[in-house]
């Protein structure tokens, strides 16, 4: 245990002043790391060894300002209340009610950047190419809910121009960064006015597991805008989570945590996987949605399913399955418009 007295010495200053407890960011790439005020632990974004990521940060009433002043979060239990720290609750405090999906915050798009098309990934991608040169006949495309980019870059070295588009400033900070010659566009949550002038001039529009987390109420609307973008020979594909990815185990998630409450969700309930193909263990909150649900949805949104395929590991992958030879985590939906 570290002694405490030395470590308020460092903190005097301090006394009295209200925390947030949030990821920590880099003010700039010159200034890429911090230390604890109190015991001079590195705060990075990086991911070295004893790093830390996440800590208490000062707010806008301190003199100096927001995050001008960090403590770690071991030092900010032991001294708190010597202290006389106040906290400001956010998504990170232990008493928040709040579970989100986290997609649109700092630690998640960096953790999310780091996902390849490995492990259980593997088989959402894998039919893909087959797919476009069985059903596509243009080279345009909207990658709808594009994250980071790893789709819309996958889009384009199978021959498409693409469009990417997102919700999250942070995801799409990242896309570029990659792609700095991309096409990313930021749009509202469940609101694609910002694509009215490509009003049905799309071949393809995919989206990969992004109706995972769209709420019930919006997904008819949303299939409807997107069925708009496409040309009279275009064609929707959508990847989504099988209702049984929820309740087994995975090369590239767990749920054993939650499997028990998941495996009674109804349709248009909230259900909860961790993935562990990154470094963000923070639980992600999706939608359960089964292959009946989504046919009504499309029927509504004036959508046909041309074909549907539930791929499988072969066992000859170099990865160590766990149920993916036997059960199908994903559903792949080819969409015309009716």
């Amino acid at each position: 245990m570290i002694s405490v007295d030395w470590r308020i010495a460092n903190v005097e200053r301090l006394r009295g002043e209200t925390f947030v407890k949030k990821p920590y960011l880099a003010p700039s790439p010159e200034w890429d790391h911090d230390h604890c005020s109190a015991c001079w632990k590195r705060f990075s974004e990086g991911e070295d060894p004893g790093v830390e990521h996440i800590g208490y940060a000062t707010t806008e009433s301190y003199r100096y300002g927001a995050d001008y002043e960090w403590v770690c979060i071991e030092c900010f239990d032991d001294l708190r209340q010597a202290l006389r720290w106040s906290e400001v609750k956010g998504e990170y405090s232990k008493d928040s009610t709040t579970l989100t999906n986290c997609y649109q915050d700092l630690i998640r798009a960096k953790a999310y950047d780091q996902l390849q098309f490995a492990g259980t990934y593997l088989l959402a991608y894998r039919d893909l190419p087959e797919l476009f040169a069985q059903h596509v006949s243009g080279t345009k495309a909207l990658d709808f809910g594009c994250g980071t980019g790893r789709s819309a870059r996958f889009l384009k070295r199978n021959g498409f121009e693409v469009v990417g588009v997102d919700i999250s400033p942070e995801m799409l900070e990242r896309a570029r960064q990659h792609d700095p010659e991309g096409d990313y566009r930021l749009v509202g949550d469940g609101d694609l006015s910002a694509l009215a002038s490509d009003e049905g001039t799309f071949d393809l529009v995919l989206s990969m597991f992004t109706f995972d987390n769209i709420p019930a109420e919006n997904k008819v609307p949303l299939f409807t805008e997107l069925r708009q973008l496409l040309n009279p020979t275009g064609r929707l594909i959508s990847v989504v989570s099988a209702p049984q990815i929820y309740w087994h185990e995975w090369a590239s998630f767990s749920t054993k945590e939650f499997a028990e409450a998941n495996r009674l969700a109804k349709s248009g309930e909230k259900v909860k996987i961790i993935v562990t193909d990154h470094t963000d263990q923070r639980p992600v909150e999706d939608i359960v949605w089964t292959h009946e649900a989504y046919s009504e949805v499309y029927e509504k949104a004036g959508l046909e399913i041309v074909e549907m395929k539930k791929p499988l590991a072969t066992g000859d992958e170099p990865y160590e399955w766990v149920n993916e030879t036997e059960i199908a985590p994903w559903v792949v939906y080819v969409l015309r418009p009716v």
